[in-house]
């Protein structure tokens, strides 16, 4: 199972500004100065109270609301304790779930960080 390496801190994310949200066909990718997470697997985002759940990102065809963190902050960032999600608050009380994945990558962070 992919799972987020021990030695990964999320506080290193606390405080980043989302400067740029990308898609391809086949990941959306958050950009913030000097640094990334890049989304291949399937994550949760809630906002104003809903929760919607991505199993499979491709093939891209639409925006599933990520445009709305343009400009936010990561206030908090929390790995499970099984360490197979990681879960990002943003400052307009937006949250971001990546969950891991037993046969693929899930996501990238900072090009390093392999889950």
């Amino acid at each position: 199972m992919y799972l987020i390496p021990d030695d990964f801190s999320p506080e290193r994310l606390k405080g980043k500004t989302i400067e740029q949200v990308c898609y391809s066909i086949n990941q959306i990718g958050l950009f913030w100065e000097n640094g990334n997470i890049q989304i291949m697997g399937s994550f949760s985002f809630s906002r104003n109270g809903r929760t919607h759940v991505y199993e499979e990102i491709y093939p891209v065809t639409e925006d599933p609301g990520l445009l709305c963190l343009l400009q936010q902050q990561i206030t908090d960032a929390n790995i499970s304790s099984a360490r197979d999600s990681l879960s990002l608050y943003f400052s307009n009380q937006s949250v971001l779930v990546l969950h891991s994945n037993p046969h693929f990558e899930s996501f990238i962070i900072d090009d390093r960080i392999i889950v």
